[in-house]
């Protein structure tokens, strides 16, 4: 049953009404099977070229909230302000969206396609980001409230990477995936919010570089590591399937924009620090400071590498009494 929407997903067919219904009626007994069998399957699928069409398959055939429990709270949930459907709605059009994105990555984010395309080579990162797609509002249920007449979902992001995770833990998904998926939906909301106010900025004559500073990128894209192009994607879905035909393209095309920008500065920054050598190492650090391995020395080479990204310094001896001044601190 869960391979009928696997080859759908892998072969682009259409699953036929008859064999849709039987794996409807078969879906309420996926949870006898092994974890492990079920995640290899949607490990397939969801890196498969149809991954959406399948999802919406099962959907319309009644075997999604089987195969996948935490989407049924999802359905009839209203959102209001920005989404035209609801949570479950939007989470399927996201998917859709996402998918579009990778398709044709220059539709959406031109400067940067091809660092994207090179990313989404690995079919386990087409997979996290479509995974990230249909979890990341899940949380929505347990955290929506009412506040000042307005619907919210306070924390709804840290929720649904536990509902995530549980889900993953189950399917005996790789931890390197698990990984990149619960970053992608940890900071879903984190592009968006940027980019928001840098066009509130923009609108006011000032520079949109001005609040989106290379150091704010380097940060997301630390935070996000290892899935840091994922989260931009992810963040092109989530805002394509929001209001619907009232949706304003304009501005939606000044987000992507922005989303492209930043993407090109990161990489043009990565590719600078390539060609930079470094100020010191962690043996000579240890050396030097007469400290002793462990996590220590990883954040002074941390704040080291930010300060050199940030032409605060420039020389060894500059990194060392940088170093020092921590230590300093954390002394007192």
């Amino acid at each position: 049953m869960v391979r009928a929407f696997r080859f759908a997903a892998q072969l682009g067919f259409r699953v036929e009404e008859e064999t849709g219904q039987w794996c409807s009626e078969l879906a309420r007994r996926v949870h006898s099977l092994p974890g492990e069998r079920v995640g290899i399957e949607m490990l397939k699928l969801f890196a498969a070229d149809h991954a959406a069409d399948a999802v919406q398959a099962a959907d319309d055939f009644g075997a999604l909230d089987r195969l996948i429990p935490p989407l049924a709270s999802m359905r009839d949930l209203m959102q209001g302000g920005y989404h035209h459907l609801d949570v479950l709605g939007h989470t399927l059009l996201a998917l859709h969206e996402v998918e579009r994105a990778i398709d044709e990555p220059a539709d959406v984010l031109p400067r940067s396609a091809d660092a994207v395309r090179a990313w989404l080579e690995d079919p386990q990162n087409r997979a996290a980001v479509r995974l990230a797609a249909l979890f990341h509002d899940t949380g929505k249920p347990a955290c929506r409230a009412l506040e000042d007449e307005r619907i919210r979902f306070i924390g709804h992001a840290d929720e649904s990477a536990v509902i995530f995770l549980q889900t993953a833990r189950r399917w005996c998904l790789p931890t390197h995936l698990r990984r990149q998926v619960v970053r992608m939906i940890r900071l879903h909301m984190r592009p968006l919010e940027l980019t928001n106010a840098a066009m509130r900025a923009e609108d006011e004559g000032r520079e949109v570089r001005s609040v989106i500073t290379l150091r704010a990128i380097r940060r997301l894209m630390r935070d996000a590591a290892p899935a840091g192009i994922g989260l931009f994607l992810l963040a092109v879905g989530d805002r394509s399937a929001c209001r619907g035909p009232a949706s304003d393209v304009e501005q939606r095309r000044r987000q992507f924009a922005i989303f492209d920008d930043m993407l090109v500065r990161y990489l043009d920054w990565l590719r600078e620090q390539r060609e930079r050598p470094r100020l010191i190492d962690g043996d000579e650090l240890m050396e030097a400071l007469e400290i002793e391995e462990g996590p220590l020395v990883g954040e002074l080479l941390d704040a080291i590498a930010e300060a050199y990204a940030d032409r605060e310094i420039h020389t060894r001896e500059q990194a060392l009494k940088l170093a020092r001044e921590l230590l300093h601190r954390r002394a007192r």
